[in-house]
């Protein structure tokens, strides 16, 4: 007579939970470096938006606008920054001619991205005064 199983052994679903596990150990680490790497590109994005914004208000203005928060920014230069991962801001020299805008994540406090005004890409570390 042949025995028909209908069901899984303990070590079967053993051996189903560690392989699930040995999969994840590899996997989550890949997930979040690409999650940061993804994060990084929008903060360097949005501070080349921030900078194409500030040229926009000089050439009509006649000087660029700092703004202290994303909020600031966001009503100075009239965009629409998401908030998020990082706060915006951005800093004039005395006369209004040199800006520089940063992305300091929200989490560690850290400034991640800057830019300047005559940069062609964000860069990492901070602003050394209104470059």
């Amino acid at each position: 007579m042949i025995k028909i199983r209908n069901s899984l052994t303990l070590l079967e679903i053993i051996i189903v939970v560690v392989v699930i596990g040995i999969v994840a150990t590899f996997a989550v680490p890949s997930y979040w470096g690409a999650r940061q790497k993804a994060t990084q590109r929008e903060a360097r994005t949005i501070l080349m938006l921030m900078q194409a914004a500030e040229k926009v208000r000089r050439f009509e203005q006649g000087a660029f606008v700092s703004c202290a928060s994303t909020a600031d920014c966001n009503t100075n230069l009239t965009l629409d920054i998401p908030t998020g991962s990082f706060n915006y801001s951005a800093v004039i020299n005395g006369d209004g001619s040199l800006f520089c805008a940063e992305a300091t994540a929200i989490v560690t406090g850290l400034t991640t991205q800057h830019i300047c005004t005559n940069d062609l890409s964000a860069s990492t570390g901070v602003c050394s005064g209104a470059c």
